[in-house]
């Protein structure tokens, strides 16, 4: 998920604030650089949040955990 994307999905208007405290608390929340073209024409590497399949673990045990 892109920060943009990331950003609408959440709510935030910073989403890296919102993967560091997600990292802080455990998780690893990959990120992908792709390199691509900007508006300008210009080379940049966005990154693409991801979750890793530990985190994927973490995040069910903790909703099961709330759900009781």
């Amino acid at each position: 998920m892109t920060r943009e994307a990331l950003d609408v999905a959440t709510g935030a208007s910073n989403s890296p604030a919102l993967v560091f405290g997600l990292r802080k608390r455990g998780l690893d929340t990959p990120c992908l650089r792709v390199r691509v073209i900007d508006d300008f024409g210009y080379p940049c590497w966005p990154g693409i949040y991801s979750l890793s399949a530990d985190d994927h673990i973490k995040l069910n045990i903790l909703k099961a955990h709330h759900a009781k």
